[in-house]
């Protein structure tokens, strides 16, 4: 009898075997160990690294704050779900609180909250890594806007090629899942296209790519809220758009109009709900799919919002 619960206290302990986290190849204190098939740890920790902000309310059993690109959360201690925005995910396993700890799945939490987890055995590391969200762009007076959105942390660089005339910005600690994407605009703004992509697997580097009109010059603003910001000027010596991008069947040229999309809903007012989606969500889709279509027909295009916020 005691030989047979010896072994089973020893199979317990080797099923809980302690897990390093590291965020985007660097090492996070977040205690953490294997629970069965689950990696389990402390959540607050994970939170902060992840550049999100957190409050345990313990004698409510509740967990509130926002993640780095703005977005409310909440979950319930004892509960398998967290709510990010309007949109909730399941837990494979309870939140729970162990030694005034709050405690509960890493990889699940990581990824309600936008980032990227994969279990790496042979090392015993939980490898996180924000996401590069999505790439916008928005034709200006002068030149072009292009918005990166990000689920976490970066301190990216922006370094100009001669030729080809193009620039690229490295967002290191930021991953792209999914293979390269792109955009056609047509030269508007001094911009022929942009495209994307994970340069670097790990520790991860996403890339864009901007391929200018020549003599384009871009720039790389600060961030805020998971937004970052490139800009482009064309100077007035520059050379002409060569080959067009044609504008699609039976658009013809809108040269000379400047058109204003206004997606109406967006930020706290999710408008009308249904179908498992928002009127915000398809607003905004609608309106990003528009102008881009519209720029590649040579139309100045301005937003209300280009992004999942607030205006005035």
């Amino acid at each position: 009898m005691r030989a047979t619960l010896a072994a089973v206290l020893l199979c317990a302990g080797a099923q809980a075997a302690p897990v390093s986290v590291s965020l985007a190849g660097r090492p996070v204190e977040v205690a953490a160990r294997t629970e069965g098939q689950a990696i389990v740890g402390q959540i607050l920790p994970l939170i902060r690294a992840l550049g999100g902000a957190a409050d345990l309310l313990v004698d409510q059993g509740r967990l509130s704050g926002r993640t780095f690109d703005g977005k409310p959360f909440q979950a319930e201690v004892g509960g398998s779900t967290i709510t990010v925005g309007d949109r909730g995910q399941g837990l494979g396993a309870p939140l729970r609180i162990e030694g005034g700890e709050l405690v509960g799945p890493l990889v699940d939490v990581a990824t309600a909250l936008g980032a990227r987890a994969s279990y790496v055995k042979a090392q015993s590391e939980l490898r996180i890594a924000p996401r590069l969200a999505q790439v916008e762009v928005h034709s200006a007076e002068e030149g072009a806007v292009i918005h990166v959105l990000a689920t976490g942390p970066s301190t990216p660089t922006l370094e100009h090629i001669a030729e080809p005339p193009r620039a690229y910005a490295d967002f290191p600690g930021l991953t792209w899942v999914g293979g390269s994407e792109s955009i056609r605009t047509g030269g508007a703004g001094g911009v022929y296209g942009i495209r994307w992509a994970l340069f670097q697997e790990w520790p991860p580097i996403a890339r864009v790519v901007l391929d200018l009109v020549p003599g384009t010059r871009a720039r790389l603003l600060p961030a805020e809220d998971g937004l970052f910001v490139l800009t482009t000027r064309v100077p007035q010596t520059a050379a002409p758009i060569e080959p067009p991008v044609p504008a699609p069947a039976g658009a013809g040229s809108l040269e000379g109009l400047h058109i204003l999309l206004d997606p109406a809903a967006g930020g706290d007012d999710a408008g009308v709900t249904g179908a498992g989606t928002t009127e915000k969500a398809v607003a905004l889709d609608i309106a990003l799919r528009a102008a881009i279509v519209l720029m590649n027909a040579k139309a100045l295009v301005s937003l209300s919002r280009d992004a999942d916020r607030s205006v005035s």
